[in-house]
């Protein structure tokens, strides 16, 4: 924020949330610069018409938008004649939308109406007075205004138009609003371009590392071997050298974890994996042993290694007698290539859950076990090395979203004078 200039004068704003504000701003009720309209509910009778009308919101399509800024196009509309038999109040092209109970009003998500439309009784619309304020700022403003602490406590927490009507705000003349909603357009467009790019790039290094991963886990090191067909389609030619044997024929024993889910104990000391990547703990344990565990539904196809005592839930499934295989390699194995035979199989439909047949019988290319190793350790090397590089990138994406969020605070709030860089 050092490049930017402070205004000349101060005064103070009174509320808490903004501290000083420019000494020519105002602080004013939400009340004085626009007028606030309540949802309303809408009759399972009266949805399902997909154009025509007024568009018809409901609190989901806050978190729809494709731009973060707009509502998208409306999945329900409604006739006028329609909206006025069921009281549905109409807000105009331009207005700005958000929750007001409940969980979503916590996310502070704020929208803009691109058209006539109407909302769901969770939500509520603002429309600006033209002479007092501009959509754009205020969606800006809006968007830094913390509903929790405001919220009436409760079952279900909810913020009434009345409350929200008083929440008090600093603001500028419209002339000024404009030039801060100019600069800050154009600001945050050049850090969502930047973390776009950047969110690619974690894209193109995941899709490297899935590659490294399968080629070396189905091709090996030697790019010179001699290659053969492995019988199996999707996984090609192997080095000639190699077996392909269906899993059971490698002498991997497949176990079912516990059906009772009950064993789970906030005081338990075994690991008790589920199907996902969150472990729990268990009071008893039903394995100790060298394991490769596979979720058979939940988080599909999810895989990793773990010796020692723990539990499994019953779609867990619990590969045991590894003898032929470098366990890190078979992880590997899986998770490049599980899900894709899987999905090959399924005809377009959706994979919901691994069967133990479908385990039992899945096709595994394996050198001998020092070559597996060898494997491994390079895999390891590789996608550490990835994964490092995602992080960070990750890192620098998260600190681009606080520098976006501190400007606009800022600016909309006059800790920053911008409007000599809005031209």
């Amino acid at each position: 924020m050092s490049r930017y200039q402070p205004y000349p004068e101060y005064k103070d704003s009174g509320v808490e949330w903004i501290g000083e504000v420019p000494a020519h701003w105002g602080v004013v009720p939400l009340r004085r610069i626009g007028i606030l309209k309540g949802g309303s509910g809408f009759p399972i009778e009266a949805q399902g018409e997909s154009s025509g009308g007024l568009g018809f919101y409901k609190v989901g399509d806050l978190s729809r938008s494709k731009d973060g800024i707009h509502l998208s196009n409306a999945e329900h509309y409604i006739s006028k004649e329609k909206a006025d038999s069921i009281g549905a109040r109409i807000l105009s092209k331009g207005s700005l939308c958000w929750a007001k109970i409940g969980a979503a009003a916590s996310l502070n998500k704020r929208r803009i109406a691109p058209q006539d439309c109407c909302i769901d009784n969770n939500m509520t619309g603002f429309t600006t007075d033209p002479e007092m304020a501009t959509p754009r700022f205020m969606l800006f403003l809006m968007s830094q205004v913390d509903f929790n602490p405001l919220m009436r406590p409760g079952a279900v927490p909810s913020l009434s138009e009345g409350e929200q009507s008083r929440i008090l705000i600093g603001i500028p003349s419209v002339q000024e609003q404009t030039q801060i909603a100019t600069f800050l357009d154009r600001e945050t467009t050049r850090i969502d371009t930047l973390i776009e790019k950047k969110q690619r790039f974690i894209e193109l290094l995941e899709e490297k590392r899935q590659a490294v991963i399968t080629q070396a886990v189905t091709k090996g090191l030697d790019p010179d071997v001699p290659m053969k067909d492995s019988g199996v389609e999707w996984i090609g030619e192997v080095p000639a050298h190699w077996e392909v044997v269906k899993c059971f024929h490698a002498g991997v024993v497949i176990h079912t974890g516990k059906v009772d889910v009950n064993i789970q104990s906030p005081n338990g000391y075994y690991p008790f994996f589920t199907c996902g990547r969150e472990t729990k703990y268990a009071d008893q344990y039903s394995f100790d042993c060298e394991a490769i565990l596979v979720a058979g539904n939940g988080e599909v196809g999810y895989t990793h290694y773990y010796q020692g005592k723990f539990e499994a839930y019953q779609r867990v499934y619990v590969l045991t007698s590894l003898a032929e295989f470098n366990p890190q390699f078979l992880v590997y194995y899986f998770k490049a290539n599980l899900m894709g035979a899987l999905e090959s199989k399924a005809v377009g439909s959706v994979i919901q859950f691994i069967t133990l047949g479908d385990l039992r019988h899945f096709p595994i290319a394996h050198p001998d076990v020092h070559a597996q190793s060898k494997i491994a350790t390079f895999l390891d090397r590789e996608t550490t090395r990835i994964d490092t590089l995602v992080a960070k990138t990750r890192e620098s994406i998260d600190l681009l979203k606080e520098r976006r969020s501190a400007l606009i605070t800022a600016a909309v709030t006059g800790k920053i004078d911008v409007r000599g860089e809005a031209a």
